[in-house]
């Protein structure tokens, strides 16, 4: 087709293949025979339904970039510029905090183990301090 649709070259300038500056036509069987004629439709045919299955999957290709490009279009509106700026800013109170409550957690675990020790310490004397009791009662009776 594009041979068809082509200017002559000019004559001399060397670009036909004859280099007598004759357009000529390739021949194809199709245009005499009916069989090949026949081959030639099904084989256009066959390219067509190729291409219309290709143009089928760059359409449906083309539907989820659109898809996907509302939704970044979408996220932009809903995180306008400086927006990361803020969470950063966000995030690095929120480790501060965490840091300061790690701290006070720690010191509480400590008091706490403290507290437990002296709580057994307690009722260790307590203990003992019961038998002595009772070991006192029972030598007066």
């Amino acid at each position: 087709k594009r041979q068809l649709l082509a200017p002559v070259p000019a004559p001399g300038t060397g670009s036909d293949d004859r280099g007598d500056g004759v357009f000529l036509v390739p021949p194809n069987p199709a245009m005499h025979d009916e069989h090949a004629a026949d081959e030639e439709r099904h084989a256009l045919r066959s390219r067509a339904a190729a291409r219309d299955e290709d143009i089928r999957t760059l359409a449906a290709r083309l539907s989820g970039d659109r898809a996907l490009a509302a939704r970044i279009g979408s996220w932009r509106a809903d995180c306008p510029p400086g927006m990361l700026t803020e969470l950063a800013e966000a995030a690095a109170t929120a480790r501060t905090a965490a840091e300061s409550a790690e701290a006070v957690l720690a010191e509480a675990r400590t008091a706490r183990a403290e507290a437990d020790e002296a709580a057994a310490d307690t009722a260790r004397v307590r203990d003992e301090r019961q038998e002595a009791c009772l070991l006192y009662t029972s030598l007066m009776a």
